[in-house]
């Protein structure tokens, strides 16, 4: 049986929310830390239920489709946020040239 794992977009932006309040600054790392273990959750639940269908046991084949593309779109959503994380970065590295 699969289970719905999914990037949950509002309870990300509250966790993104309370982080920027916090004045702790260990509060970005820990949020990365959190988005990191919810995408190794979605792709898990992808490659268990890829394996599972490998294995001959009895998976919809519907729901390994839709957890492959959860996997594809987190790991997408992720690449995303990685990059403008740089490119805010390279700006910062800009600004106090």
């Amino acid at each position: 049986m699969i289970r719905n794992v999914g990037v949950a977009p509002r309870a990300a932006l509250e966790s993104y929310r309370r982080a920027a309040q916090e004045a702790d600054p260990g509060a970005f790392r820990r949020l990365l830390d959190e988005v990191s273990s919810r995408y190794q959750a979605v792709e898990t639940g992808a490659k268990d239920a890829t394996e599972a269908v490998l294995a001959g046991a009895d998976v919809q084949s519907h729901d390994v489709m839709i957890a492959a593309q959860e996997a594809s779109l987190a790991f997408e959503l992720i690449l995303e946020v990685r990059n403008k994380l740089l490119d805010a970065w390279h700006e910062l590295m800009r600004m106090q040239v």
